[in-house]
């Protein structure tokens, strides 16, 4: 996971819109999700989705918020994953699950000053044809 100041990855990102945000390349896609402890821990040795009482029912993210939990303008994509899709987004498209709750616990207190740390996210360009399709703006 590729990380930079906080400070400076807001001025890379859309200020307000419907945008995706990841840290992202040609062929992958990073996606945060927070699971209780025994999911995330069965995740992470089993390197799938499934296990520690994972439930293939239709899952969505929460909108997009600062560190500090105040809601921003910009809005994030929820997804609804259900079905096939999300069996495939549990055991066929993972390359690698990771628990970063000890770094999300270490930025935890530096909220609010120039040293909280971030993953290094951009919008991620889509089709307009796709933009449409899901409401997102198109930057």
């Amino acid at each position: 996971m590729q990380i930079e100041p906080y400070a400076h990855a807001v001025t890379q990102w859309p200020p307000v819109g419907r945008h995706i945000l990841a840290q992202h390349d040609a062929e992958t896609l990073i996606v945060y999700q927070a699971f209780n402890p025994a999911i995330a821990s069965a995740a992470v040795a089993d390197q799938r989705l499934g296990g520690g009482g994972f439930s293939l029912t239709r899952m969505s993210w929460d909108p997009d918020h600062a560190p500090d939990g105040r809601a921003s303008p910009r809005r994030a994509i929820q997804l609804g994953l259900r079905g096939e899709v999300l069996g495939r987004f549990a055991q066929e498209w993972p390359l690698a699950i990771e628990d970063i709750t000890p770094f999300v616990v270490a930025q935890r207190g530096r909220v609010g000053t120039p040293d909280l740390q971030v993953p290094v996210e951009r919008a991620v360009a889509l089709a307009p044809d796709v933009a449409a399709r899901i409401g997102a703006d198109v930057h």
